[in-house]
């Protein structure tokens, strides 16, 4: 609507009747003769009269276009409400898209409608304000099943349809979901300003972004299948604490906060893959562990908020490691699942297991991480009278906090694949190479044992526990690799070298050989010594070393064909010098700047040489010959600029009597 106005604007200004100059009421009488246009804030409102592309004007009808707007032309746009009316489908095919108000449902005549907006893949649409489903037999949908993203500030109705697919939801407003099922399941949601609040049970089937705002479960349960993000939002589960949040299905998932995350109940069920935390992650509720693991991945998982909300676990299956788990406690008796730490690796479950004998007599925290480890290493620790000779070097290890006191424990640890042989009853478990508590016998078996002390102090408590062995000959634990050592023979071989304290069920060796450390090939396989207690030698002869740095792996197989792959060691062999010097490139891989140099010339060559460099695909990038000391040698930089592309290249320095070269990895 447009306001036109012509005419005169009349100012009167009153003296003031006690001012010495202005006796007598007087005005000023200001005189403008004008055009004003004024469009004023009324917006338009554009209805479907057919389906098809939202960016054609002929899909709409507009009522107030006026002098604004062509009719058949114009298209919404943002400030613009938009209504689809009954049987018609608009799609947002390609680009934004933007308006205010969306409708799609109402009664009131003329803007009846229930028809559908349809989001292709790379579209999206803005509403800056409301979208409204239909709340009577004309309802509308919202179809989002091939992908794409839709904002808005907030959407109400009790009727309508809407298909997640594979489409992006985005809140930025405060409002309260109704009780419908219309909305209770998305793909990816992202809340961006206000409150929004559950009204029943939701599902996010992929990623959940928490940009700012306020999420708020209202005690009802939360499904996130794929990723949490929340980059400076907050959630917050009702006041009953009665909510959970569940991580399920089969898909990767990881957990990102920028503060960390808090939950009340979080729930662990997922078919395949796990849950990575980014950030800590704190519960004051339960965690129920049903199945998957956690990647706790550097950070720290924790189960109570203090003494007085300690929380709790109830454990099926699952694993938490790569980070510390956390436990509160309250003054008091442990045992079962209170008592648990189902720490460990990815593939294999290493739990630690407290009971009280005496009870806690002031609360605090306990805290539990797990290091894995293949070799074990000789001891002599006194048991009671019994010597235990070789401790696994795998640990978990406890730690106690926060004013934590009294009590003594029942300790049972379990750390399982030791590839061991024996028998159970030479088991036992050590602490910070001693014993602490009394010996109770072990159970499992002594590939997979658990071993355990009664009647553990609380001081006690806090260190690493290891598992050990009172026969190392019939009850060894694992392959012990002493050494693997790489050395060059007559600058043509590379003599690799390693020496093991002990066997069990061991088949063959296999040495590997890479180039870049992360691909490797067999070069060659030795027979190992099945069972054995004794210290054993064994030695591979490389003919035909790789010019340049190349790595040696070493792995063990057993009869069972189960593998174990050892240390990783590198060698630099330069095959091709014509000369006496020796050129090298470091660091290598370079990057950013690398460095030239040519050292230990016998002979003190100095005639020119002319350093090139060549990519993968035979092209010059580099030259220069650069001046040479009364020894021969030179070192100088390149790249300073970090200007080379990622990537392979030989560095090759010649003159008419020398030829060295030299392959260097760019990053």
């Amino acid at each position: 609507m447009s306001l036109h106005l012509v005419g005169i604007v009349e100012l009167i200004w009153l003296s003031n009747p006690k001012s010495q100059f202005m006796k007598y009421s007087k005005h000023i009488l200001l005189v403008l003769s004008f055009l004003l246009n004024v469009q004023l804030a009324n917006s338009i409102v554009f209805t479907s009269t057919t389906g098809g592309d939202w960016n054609l004007g002929t899909t709409w009808d507009k009522t107030g276009c006026g002098a604004g707007c062509t009719e058949g032309v114009d298209f919404p746009g943002a400030g613009d409400d938009v209504v689809v009316k009954n049987g018609i489908s608009v799609t947002i095919k390609i680009g934004s898209a933007k308006c205010r108000d969306i409708q799609l449902g109402s009664n009131s005549a003329p803007n009846q409608g229930n028809g559908t907006i349809r989001f292709n893949a790379d579209s999206k649409l803005t509403a800056t304000g409301d979208l409204t489903f239909g709340d009577t037999p004309r309802n509308g949908s919202l179809d989002m099943a091939a992908g794409g993203e839709f904002t808005c500030a907030t959407w109400s109705g009790t009727k309508g349809s809407f298909t997640y697919g594979i489409g992006q939801v985005e809140f930025t407003g405060t409002f309260s979901f109704q009780n419908n099922p219309i909305y209770d399941e998305y793909y990816d949601l992202k809340i961006n300003g206000g409150t929004v609040s559950m009204a029943r049970a939701t599902i996010v089937n992929r990623n959940l972004t928490l940009e700012s705002g306020t999420f708020d479960c209202s005690n009802k349960p939360l499904t996130v299948r794929g990723n949490w993000n929340n980059t400076g939002g907050s959630f917050t589960e009702g006041a009953a604490g009665n909510s959970k949040v569940i991580f399920d299905g089969g898909n990767s998932q990881i957990l990102s906060a920028v503060s960390g995350e808090s939950f009340f109940n979080v729930i662990l069920n997922k078919s395949a893959n796990e849950l990575t935390l980014n950030d800590d992650m704190e519960l004051a509720g339960t965690l129920t562990m049903t199945a998957g693991n956690v990647n706790i991945n550097g950070s720290t998982m924790e189960i109570g908020v203090d003494v007085s909300t300690p929380g709790a676990l109830s454990f099926t299956s699952g694993i938490l490691h790569g980070g510390t788990l956390k436990r509160w406690y309250a003054a008091g008796s442990i045992s079962g699942d209170l008592g648990l730490f189902p720490i460990g690796i990815t593939s294999a479950y290493r739990p630690v297991q407290i009971t009280t004998t005496t009870d806690l007599t002031t609360g605090g925290s306990i805290s539990a991480t797990h290091t894995d480890a293949l070799a074990a290493t000789d001891v002599s620790i006194n048991d009671g009278g019994v010597i235990i000779e070789r401790t696994h070097d795998m640990f978990s290890a406890l730690a106690l906090a926060d004013g934590i006191a009294g009590g003594t424990f029942d300790v049972d640890v379990t750390h399982s694949d030791l590839s061991s042989t024996g028998v159970i009853t030479d088991i036992r478990v050590t602490k910070d190479g001693g014993v602490v508590g009394t010996h109770a016998a072990a159970t499992g078996t002594v590939d997979n044992p658990t071993a355990k002390r009664t009647i553990v102090a609380l001081a006690d408590l806090g260190g690493s526990w290891k598992t050990g062995t009172t026969d190392k000959t019939n009850s060894p634990l694992p392959v012990v690799l002493i050494s693997f050592t790489a050395e060059l023979v007559d600058n043509t071989q590379v003599s690799l070298v390693w020496i093991t304290a002990s066997e069990i069920n061991n088949d063959y060796f296999t040495i590997e050989r890479s180039t870049n450390g992360l691909t490797f090939e067999e070069i060659s396989q030795v027979r190992g010594s099945g069972d054995s207690s004794s210290e054993t030698e064994y030695e591979v002869i490389d003919d035909s070393p790789i010019e340049g740095i190349s790595y040696y792996r070493l792995k063990q197989t057993d009869f069972d064909g189960t593998e174990e792959i050892f240390k990783i060691v590198a060698i630099n062999f330069e095959k091709n010098s014509d000369g006496s010097c020796v050129l090298r490139v470091f660091p290598n891989p370079c990057i950013g700047q690398c460095t030239i140099d040519l050292t230990g010339c016998e002979h003190n060559e100095n005639a020119e040489i002319k350093v090139e460099m060549i990519d993968a695909l035979g092209n010059l990038v580099y030259s220069k010959i650069p001046y040479r000391n009364f020894d021969g040698s030179f070192q100088f930089s390149i790249d300073t600029g970090n200007n080379l592309k990622p990537g392979v290249y030989i560095v090759r320095g010649t003159s008419q009597t020398e030829s060295y070269s030299e392959k260097i990895i760019v990053k």
